[in-house]
């Protein structure tokens, strides 16, 4: 898929979790509105990575994951985009500078822990 395609669908994406969000107000999001919101994030990240050609997948153990730690009462799926960062983006450009992590590849990310995720490369 093209980036520019990608760059629409995320902003549609987008679009419609706002949607989502404004309608149903401060009620506790439903998990399908939440992890629309996380496929928007990873979205993002992988429109980054798509720049240095490396392909993101998420099991949705790790989407789940994330939408666990990217979840809070108070703030709502507020917290989302810093877990994204904190638990996939963080660690994949510490991979990217290490030289761990090559343009070409495919990183798959699953959960393996209660509070880890693990990538694989390929």
């Amino acid at each position: 898929m093209r980036l520019d395609k990608l760059t629409i669908k995320a902003q549609e994406a987008l679009q419609e979790a706002q949607a989502l969000v404004q309608k149903k107000g401060h009620q506790r999001l439903e998990p399908e509105v939440l992890n629309r919101i996380v496929d928007l994030q990873v979205a993002r990240a992988q429109n980054r990575l798509a720049d240095r050609r490396v392909t993101l997948k998420l099991t949705a153990h790790a989407k789940s994951f994330l939408a666990g730690e990217g979840f809070d009462p108070i703030y709502g799926a507020r917290p989302l985009r810093r877990a994204v960062q904190k638990y996939v983006v963080d660690l994949l450009a510490m991979r990217l500078l290490n030289g761990s992590l090559k343009a070409g590849q495919t990183v798959t990310v699953d959960q393996s822990g209660e509070k880890t995720l693990s990538f694989k490369s390929a």
